[in-house]
């Protein structure tokens, strides 16, 4: 889960929208499914959703997370762009996972994110989510 984009909307094509990108995306979810397969019940998706697998390095490899997302945005950022706006997703996101451990030499922590991924997250009006993740809790 480290870091996935997120393209969101009730009326969202979704397998048009891979069609026509040629990216087929990795998970697929549905308005009115169950969030979860055990609670069959329980809260359903609002939206259909298409996520994407943007990098899939460590909680606490940052540098490697960010390094990742360029190289999805570099490679297929034109496509979104070229076909995101005839979707008119509700939202679009960009979801990092990230460690929040500090290092015992440090008091805080800072996440940069380049330039040229922000420019390609405002061509693609795609908001920024950063989850910070207890690594030592979240193991257990």
């Amino acid at each position: 889960m480290p870091c996935n984009l997120y393209i969101c909307g009730k009326d969202l094509d979704i397998q048009r929208f891979a069609q026509d990108t040629s990216i087929q995306p990795d998970s697929i979810s549905f308005t009115g499914e169950p969030r979860r397969t055990l609670r069959p019940e329980g809260e359903k998706f609002p939206y259909n959703i298409a996520m994407y697998y943007v990098s899939e390095a460590d909680f606490e490899d940052h540098n490697q997370q960010i390094q990742d997302a360029l190289d999805f945005f570099r490679k297929h950022g034109q496509a979104f762009a070229d076909h995101l706006p005839h979707e008119n997703p509700e939202f679009v996101y960009l979801d990092f996972g990230m460690d929040n451990q500090v290092e015992r030499t440090k008091i805080t922590k800072t996440f940069i994110f380049p330039a040229e991924l922000t420019l390609w997250m405002g061509i693609l009006h795609c908001d920024l989510w950063v989850a910070l993740y207890d690594g030592a809790r979240y193991e257990k």
